[in-house]
């Protein structure tokens, strides 16, 4: 089973590099207005292809989107709630979720809960924590914000660290405290509530290069997203019952590497058809019909 996702709404998620650097070589911009321009032309330009070929194709696809979406982009938020694909949260400006005190994460969550209902009617079950990590007190908290299952990194439930986080450092990205601080990422916390875990290898990110809209990779995009293809059907043909999850991200799928994100969508439609797609909402929740 094939759970189609995409995350980052936008410039909502910011300057990936904001307390940071860029790891060394890849030249990637650092200013803020670079990186406001590029979310803007996401939303403008890369999720209209993606909504167009999602429906082209009767893939359903799940939305991790940031709260403060619905503030700054209400319109574009209801483009993929009335195309029929679920809305799912991912933080409320994209905070690395893991350190956050019970406090904070109660009020981003309120945050949150208020700016979904305020577009949407109702306010999204799943959350899907940037960085891929929560905390000890989480599940408290999503259970009490009406959050009915996650999907963390499956990378940050074997070991005290990330393994993507661990990448990003040794490549001279810092991760930063409330206060600015470098810190060295905090301990993946197990979750009750039911888990979708998604892959850093199954990821646009960390696989395309800057030259093709990525961050971290080395592939251009279609080279990235043949890898993706193969990946995936080897999946589906030997573990079709099984759930595999792929996160894309329009600033980087929707734009430079959208024909390798065509090529991905369209092979695996051809191979196995629509029905072999779910939101990550209708696999654990058990219904056809979203979340």
């Amino acid at each position: 089973m094939i759970l189609f996702t995409c995350a980052n709404f936008g410039r909502v998620a910011g300057n990936p590099f904001a307390h940071g650097t860029a790891p060394a070589g890849l030249n990637l911009p650092t200013d803020d207005l670079y990186w406001d321009r590029l979310g803007d032309e996401s939303v403008s330009t890369g999720h209209l292809r993606i909504l167009e070929l999602l429906d082209t194709l009767g893939i359903q696809c799940t939305f991790f989107a940031e709260g403060y979406a619905a503030e700054l982009y209400p319109e574009q938020l209801q483009w993929w709630a009335r195309a029929g694909h679920e809305i799912a949260q991912h933080g409320w400006k994209h905070e690395e979720w893991a350190g956050l005190d019970p406090v904070s994460e109660d009020h981003l969550l309120q945050l949150s809960a208020r700016a979904f209902a305020g577009v949407l009617d109702r306010i999204p079950v799943g959350f899907c924590p940037p960085g891929g990590r929560i905390n000890p007190a989480s599940d408290g908290l999503f259970e009490r914000h009406g959050i009915r299952y996650v999907s963390l990194m499956q990378e940050a439930l074997s070991g005290p660290a990330s393994a993507i986080a661990a990448a990003f450092e040794e490549s001279g990205v810092r991760f930063s405290g409330q206060d600015g601080s470098a810190r060295r990422p905090h301990e993946a916390a197990a979750t009750r509530l039911p888990n979708i875990p998604f892959s850093t290898e199954n990821i646009d990110t960390g696989l395309i290069n800057p030259e093709s809209g990525g961050l971290f990779g080395k592939l251009s995009g279609d080279e990235a997203y043949a890898i993706f293809l193969r990946r995936f059907v080897l999946h589906e043909k030997t573990h079709p019952d099984l759930p595999i999850l792929f996160s894309a991200h329009p600033f980087i799928s929707g734009l430079k590497s959208f024909p390798g994100l065509k090529t991905f969508l369209t092979g695996l439609y051809r191979e196995f058809g629509s029905g072999a797609f779910m939101t990550t909402g209708q696999y654990v929740l058990g219904s056809r019909s979203g979340a």
